[in-house]
């Protein structure tokens, strides 16, 4: 059962703005409106480092956008700080387990993107183009996805993982994240 946080509301509402066809009123509940009966098939983000606008997520009235800024207000998922601080991955990790053991067999879902453009540290607000954010987020980020991977397939969903790659500057920095883990007719995913 998932608890509501603040944690899981952010990530709930940065699960909102990737999924056009997912309109979650509850952590506990997946309406996809028409997407089944169109024919549309949904693939949900569960993290995201894409925070362009710089800030950490928070509940609440949102700022507005900034007219011509590509994901001006965009607040990544769970929020920086929380992707730099290790200590707080055991909620980073009830997250995961929950929303994807929940939907492990959901014929809705076609497919997990755990987490959207790992270590991207972009931020375009306030700079004319662009600056960069904290340097270790890369590293954590990278750390933190090889640790979503193994949480996800504790739980063992039916749906293929993905992750939507950002930038590696060394590939060995990656260990086993892009080796494959699970090979058909093996008992372990």
């Amino acid at each position: 059962m998932l608890r509501r946080t603040p944690e899981l509301t952010s990530a709930c509402r940065a699960l909102n703005k990737e999924c056009t066809c997912i309109n979650t009123g509850h952590p506990n509940t997946l309406k996809t409106g028409g997407c089944s009966s169109n024919g549309l098939a949904v693939m949900l983000t569960l993290l995201d480092d894409c925070a362009f606008s710089g800030d950490e997520p928070f509940i609440g009235q949102q700022k507005l956008p900034v007219p011509g800024v590509h994901n001006s207000q965009g607040a990544g998922s769970p929020g920086r700080e929380k992707v730099l601080n290790p200590e707080c991955w055991p909620q980073i990790e009830a997250y995961v387990k929950d929303i994807v053991g929940h939907f492990r067999h959901d014929p809705r879902i076609q497919i997990w993107d755990l987490y959207n453009e790992p270590g991207n540290s972009g931020v375009f607000v306030g700079a004319p183009k662009g600056m960069a954010y904290d340097t270790r987020l890369e590293f954590y980020a990278l750390s933190l996805m090889v640790n979503v991977f193994a949480w996800a397939r504790e739980v063992s969903p039916v749906q293929p993982l993905t992750v939507a790659a950002w930038h590696v500057p060394d590939r060995s920095d990656c260990r086993e994240a892009f080796t494959p883990m699970w090979m058909p007719g093996s008992s372990d995913k």
